[in-house]
């Protein structure tokens, strides 16, 4: 395969597009519960500035819109990072990577206000005006962005409108069904409170487990999800009610608005010795076809992601990607197009056992692992080898550990040029003569958050997890003496 192919197929999915213009548009659109209590899921269009590899291919242009988030300091880090892996010139990067900036509220999505303010959509079209052969390309796809892509008149990339929630709960549990992926025991297609406890009633006769999971539809990054203990499922409704433990202490009356509204999902929750949270990220071209992208092992703090490792271990990294391509082909004969991941629950009850593998949730966008997946590409220069599942270079393989959680509680009094001065000065930042350092991928929920992304990449998992404690060691001791 050609390199424009490589990038264009794992990047984007697109092995029949001629080249031209990609509009990235990373809007944070999430159901409502997840958009309110996510920390920080503001500032994630900070993590995808890797899609100027897309400008490898002589001729391609960016633009980059963007809210008023992301620190100028911080791109202006990630271009020069470009530059040098890309082998392009300053004044070439310039004129091929744009950016228009849209305001936009707390708790609001980039695309929602490009359609509801006629002036800030005007400015788009203006933007777009004489680029050549534009595409769209959008974090995650849902009505907001299926509306604006028609109203611009232009295609985009990935999942078309008819299938909006293909990914939702009740649904990834359908395809784990049908294809007999391994997956929990429980219940789907669930519309309220009433509902859930005679799911976990029913299900506690043929379950051992000691707690239900009651995970609603369209939420994510451990919003809307709620467990509650076998002990209470025959006793009253308020006693049911009052004993729900719902993640990130949502109120349980907006809780149970988003289930009634949305449906949800009853699951036993699995307890095992050991346990890990894999993932396998696949794509499925535009032309149907299947590519497995990676695997990961996720850091989870609660129900929520926190960070993650690649590749995930050797010992189930095989079955993931059998797993990946079984949902892929499913997917696929849906029309689904685009990238996706798979998350899964690892189990075994003794250090020497055999793992066993349970299937979670399936997400169709890009996702926590996709930025740092590319982001190491770009910077080594590594294809990924999928007969085992590991990047390789000319000088041989490389892994990294990404983080979403580098934190102190004075981070808010630095700027991100004191973090990337930091970095530089202690001689952690990514060297491309090395192949290994650290890349800052996340840096403007700093002031607001108090926390920073980073992705150390490295040779070996050991020297990747030296280098994320080296920066958390250097970012405390700065913010230890920031007034």
């Amino acid at each position: 395969m050609t390199v424009r192919g490589v990038i264009l197929e794992d990047l984007l999915g697109l092995d029949t597009y001629s080249g031209g213009t990609l509009v990235s548009i990373q809007s944070v659109s999430l159901a409502p519960l997840t958009l309110k209590y996510l920390k920080g899921a503001k500032h994630f269009e900070d993590r995808n500035l890797y899609l100027a590899e897309f400008l490898r291919e002589e001729g391609n242009g960016i633009l980059h819109v963007i809210s008023d988030s992301p620190d100028d300091c911080f791109l202006n880090y990630h271009l020069r990072f470009l530059e040098r892996s890309l082998n392009l010139a300053h004044g070439d990067l310039n004129n091929r990577v744009k950016f228009l900036r849209i305001p936009i509220l707390v708790g609001e999505a980039l695309t929602q206000r490009i359609l509801e303010s006629r002036f800030e959509f005007r400015r788009l079209e203006a933007a777009l005006h004489s680029l050549p052969n534009p595409i769209l390309d959008f974090w995650v796809t849902g009505p907001s962005e299926i509306e604006l892509a028609s109203r611009l008149g232009l295609p985009h990339v990935g999942l078309a409108g008819s299938l909006l929630g293909v990914d939702g709960k009740s649904s990834a549990r359908r395809v784990f069904r049908e294809t007999g992926i391994p997956h929990p025991t429980g219940r789907e297609d669930i519309y309220s409170l009433s509902e859930v406890q005679e799911a976990v009633r029913m299900l506690a006769r043929d379950s051992a487990s000691e707690s239900f999971l009651v995970k609603i539809n369209d939420e994510e990054a451990g919003n809307g999800i709620a467990e509650v203990s076998r002990t209470v499922c025959d006793g009253s409704s308020v006693a049911f009610r009052s004993n729900m433990e719902i993640s990130k202490s949502i109120p349980l009356s907006e809780f149970e608005s988003r289930l009634s509204e949305v449906g949800c999902v009853v699951e036993e929750r699995i307890v095992a010795e050991c346990t890990a949270n894999p993932s396998v990220q696949m794509q499925i071209s535009e032309s149907g076809k299947i590519k497995n992208l990676a695997t990961h092992e996720q850091v989870l703090s609660g129900h929520s992601y926190s960070g993650s490792i690649f590749p995930a271990d050797e010992a189930f990294r095989g079955i993931l990607v059998s797993a990946g391509y079984e949902i892929a082909k499913h997917l696929r004969s849906k029309g689904v197009r685009g990238i996706f991941s798979v998350d899964f629950l690892a189990t075994r009850q003794t250090a020497g056992a055999e793992w066993s593998l349970h299937a979670l949730e399936i997400n169709v966008r890009k996702g926590a692992t996709t930025h740092p997946y590319f982001w190491t590409r770009i910077l080594t220069g590594c294809q990924y080898d999928e007969d085992v599942g590991v990047l390789k270079g000319p000088s041989g393989e490389v892994v990294y550990v990404s983080t979403e959680y580098v934190h102190s509680p004075k981070l808010h009094h630095l700027t991100a040029t004191e973090i990337i001065d930091l970095v530089r000065s202690e001689d952690i930042e990514f060297s491309v003569s090395r192949r290994s350092g650290i890349l800052l991928h996340m840096v403007s929920s700093m002031q607001a958050h108090g926390k920073i992304g980073a992705t150390a990449v490295a040779n070996d998992h050991r020297g990747a997890f030296r280098l994320l404690d080296r920066l958390r060691n250097s970012v405390s001791n700065l913010a230890a003496t920031a007034v």
